[in-house]
């Protein structure tokens, strides 16, 4: 019996050319390969699925923010072309500043 430590098929890139084969000693084997916990496809598959999920929410929410601010440059662009002497700054001071109360 051999004392060696069946280890993971996959060949690393870390820092290499030519790579090295993974260290760790194998947990599963799908279709008669050897894979540790870190290069089981299975796991790959879903720790890529997460990442993919997490970036298009993201891109989701910079798209969305990316369009409102679009949204509001056209419309202060709207004003100033049909509305002479309004200026952005002014509207933008009395939107700071709170509403007088009306009597």
């Amino acid at each position: 019996m051999s004392n060696e430590i069946k280890r993971c098929c996959k060949r690393v890139y870390a820092g290499s050319f030519t790579g090295h084969m993974c260290a760790l000693p194998y947990k599963v084997t799908r279709d008669g390969h050897d894979y540790c916990g870190i290069h089981d496809p299975e796991v790959v598959k879903k720790r890529r699925k997460k990442s993919e999920e997490k970036w298009d929410r993201e891109s989701k929410a910079r798209n969305e923010a990316w369009q409102r601010e679009k949204r509001a440059y056209r419309a202060l662009a709207y004003l100033e072309r049909n509305f002479p002497g309004w200026e952005a700054a002014d509207a933008l001071q009395s939107a700071e500043t709170p509403a007088k109360a009306i009597p």
